[in-house]
């Protein structure tokens, strides 16, 4: 829910992104991303993560959307 992809990204087969996240223009991802993360690159590496996310226990990531912020 709420992904933004940039154009020609590339996600590999069995590799998760979770809610919330960016993943950059041409990037290879090769693992799974959390949620709220902004990730770029070949392979994707998490470089920054978005406002309004915050950490939660019981997230498979470990963090969740926060609608407050």
């Amino acid at each position: 829910r709420d992904v933004w992809m940039g154009m020609g990204v590339t996600i590999l087969g069995g590799v998760v992104v979770g809610d919330s996240c960016v993943i950059g223009a041409g990037s290879v991802v090769t693992r799974d991303i959390p949620s709220g993360a902004v990730a770029f690159g070949v392979p994707a590496k998490v470089r920054s993560w978005r406002k309004g996310v915050t950490c939660v226990e019981n997230d498979d990531f470990g963090c969740s959307s926060d609608p407050q912020s």
